[in-house]
């Protein structure tokens, strides 16, 4: 990983997050692109923020995040107080794009499990409230847009945007989603919406992590099925399917702040 913060910052942010001070409040991993993206039908530089699922380690994304790089795209992932990727108002996702790749000009920003609920909220306070960075899609991944408790704003809703885009990515063998609850949330997702199922995929394959092992659940392990491709085929099939969308956003140049309400 070339930019990350020093092991103290991670450590107190992800355990104590309570005694944090100074620069390691906006900690952050990143990936540069590595390549130039074949096939690219735009001028814009893109780049894809990525949240993590609760109480796992942010690193856990780094295969996943390091195959997106190898696409041409430039990645981040966030490092949140006590591993739980709550963003209601935009501030974090605003503050690691700056800090990091401040010549993206198209973001995309992601979230696993309760990230994809983190990123739905960062992408709507964006939106609506005319602050940088300029994001052009969301990506949600074994997950669905649904209230966050946490957060003292709407449920975010993207029913009649026709500018946004947005990848909703599931395994088939994902028994950690509610699937009640992502059926009854389809409808908070905006009208460019690409859906992608990967046949044999679960839920923690989505990240490079033991499930049993995230940081504050060890007594309640994560259910979920037993996946039939491997780890590596599954995060091949998700950073295709991100790419493809943020790709076809990017055609799309004239994302801008929805109504300037008062954020």
């Amino acid at each position: 990983m070339p930019y990350a913060c020093d092991d103290d910052c991670v450590s107190k942010l992800r355990f104590k997050a309570w005694e944090m001070q100074g620069n390691c409040t906006t900690c952050a991993f990143a990936w540069p692109a590595t390549t130039t993206m074949a096939n690219a039908t735009t001028s814009d530089i893109m780049g894809i923020v990525l949240y993590n699922g609760a109480f796992v380690d942010p690193r856990s994304y780094s295969v996943l995040a390091s195959k997106l790089a190898s696409r041409g795209v430039n990645v981040i992932v966030p490092v949140f107080p006590n591993d739980l990727a709550t963003d209601c108002n935009g501030m974090t996702l605003e503050a690691v794009t700056n800090a990091f790749f401040p010549n993206v000009t198209a973001w995309m920003v992601a979230g696993h499990s309760y990230g994809g609920v983190g990123a739905s909220y960062a992408a709507a306070a964006t939106l609506l409230c005319g602050t940088s960075p300029r994001v052009v899609a969301l990506g949600v991944i074994g997950s669905y847009i649904t209230k966050m408790p946490q957060c003292p704003v709407p449920v975010p809703n993207f029913e009649e945007d026709d500018h946004l885009h947005a990848a909703v990515i599931t395994g088939n063998r994902d028994l950690s989603i509610n699937l009640t609850n992502f059926v009854d949330n389809l409808n908070r997702l905006p009208v460019h919406t690409t859906f992608t199922s990967i046949i044999g995929g679960n839920h923690q394959q989505f990240g490079s992590y033991d499930p049993s092992g995230r940081s504050r659940l060890r007594d309640r392990p994560l259910i979920d099925g037993n996946a039939t491709i491997s780890r590596d085929a599954q995060l091949n099939a998700t950073a295709d399917a991100l790419v493809r969308t943020l790709l076809r956003a990017t055609k799309n140049n004239d994302i801008s702040p929805r109504s300037l309400v008062d954020c």
